[in-house]
């Protein structure tokens, strides 16, 4: 079950101000479930846990933000 969040709001807010927002917080306190039920439908999504897509960003970034052309995208597991 999924519980809305206050924190919905705020996000939509600083994403019309800014290109770029970083949710942060504790582990398994509910970051990605958020940005999914919340983005997921309207956003790609990348998790750096593949290592394939971490090397493709590290080693091409230009080219790995040019597939997400037109579209937000969620960017999981960044550290």
């Amino acid at each position: 079950m999924y519980i809305k969040r206050q924190l919905k709001t705020s996000a939509d807010k600083a994403a019309k101000g800014f290109p770029a927002i970083l949710i942060t917080g504790p582990r398994q306190s509910g970051k990605t479930t958020f940005l999914k039920q919340e983005y997921g439908a309207t956003s790609h999504y990348v998790s750096f846990d593949d290592p394939l897509q971490r090397q493709f960003a590290d080693q091409d970034a230009n080219g790995f933000l040019d597939q997400f052309k037109g579209k937000p995208v969620i960017l999981d597991e960044i550290q």
